[in-house]
């Protein structure tokens, strides 16, 4: 989950955590929502990469965030095997259902610290299979068709790793997904119109693409604007 700066729904915003390595500067931040709770984030920079709402209780619920199509999805079709490029708090972790089984690939060993300290996402919806280092060269590594549903959202403060969708990468994606799977992508982005591109790679080969845009949100509920 990605947004750009701070809702105008939340005040006191307060620092808990800040810490920095070559993959770019990091803080988490407390804040009240409308509603009265306690909401924590997660920024890389000026980007928000996953929150959490903290009171009265830390709530550990996917659906809590993620509006359409992300929940729907998930609803909809019995995704059992789930790759994920990116972490960020581990907020989508929660859809499991207790038979899903997720794979994360993470290629920033402080994004994984900072969500165990101070989310509860990956000790309330369990531990993934980590796949620590670049995506593409550990995928590069990894069986074919071993998922049915993918979630890209590794961009990082609004930077793009280029090589990740490269027609040469997406044609990766594509043989490690099963039949009839499905990659969803997190197109946020702070300077780039990434739809154009990702769909007519995805036409390149042979694949359908739609895109979800919200751009409304519903921060009373914590819910950001997305596009996906």
């Amino acid at each position: 989950l990605a947004c750009i700066a701070v809702s105008p729904m939340l005040v006191g915003v307060g620092r808990i955590d800040m810490a920095r390595n070559f993959y770019g500067s990091y803080f988490v931040s407390d804040a009240t929502s409308a509603t009265g709770k306690t909401v924590r984030r997660l920024y890389h920079g000026s980007i928000v990469e996953g929150m959490q709402t903290m009171t009265p209780m830390p709530l550990a619920a996917a659906n809590a965030y993620f509006s359409a199509p992300l929940t729907e999805l998930f609803r909809r079709y019995n995704y059992r095997d789930i790759g994920m490029l990116g972490l960020g708090a581990g907020i989508a972790l929660c859809f499991n259902d207790g038979d899903r089984k997720f794979t994360v690939y993470e290629i920033n060993p402080l994004m994984r610290d900072l969500a165990r300290k101070h989310f509860t996402y990956l000790s309330s919806c369990g531990e993934p299979r980590w796949r620590m280092g670049d995506a593409r060269k550990m995928m590069e590594d990894d069986e074919p068709s071993q998922y049915d549903f993918m979630i890209l959202d590794a961009f990082s403060s609004g930077s793009i790793p280029s090589h990740l969708i490269t027609r040469e990468a997406i044609a990766l994606y594509i043989s490690r997904l099963r039949e009839n799977g499905m990659m969803v992508w997190n197109i946020n982005s702070v300077y780039y119109e990434l739809a154009p591109a990702l769909a007519a790679m995805a036409h390149e080969q042979g694949w359908r693409a739609w895109k979800h845009f919200d751009e409304v949100g519903d921060f009373a509920n914590d819910l950001t604007p997305h596009h996906w």
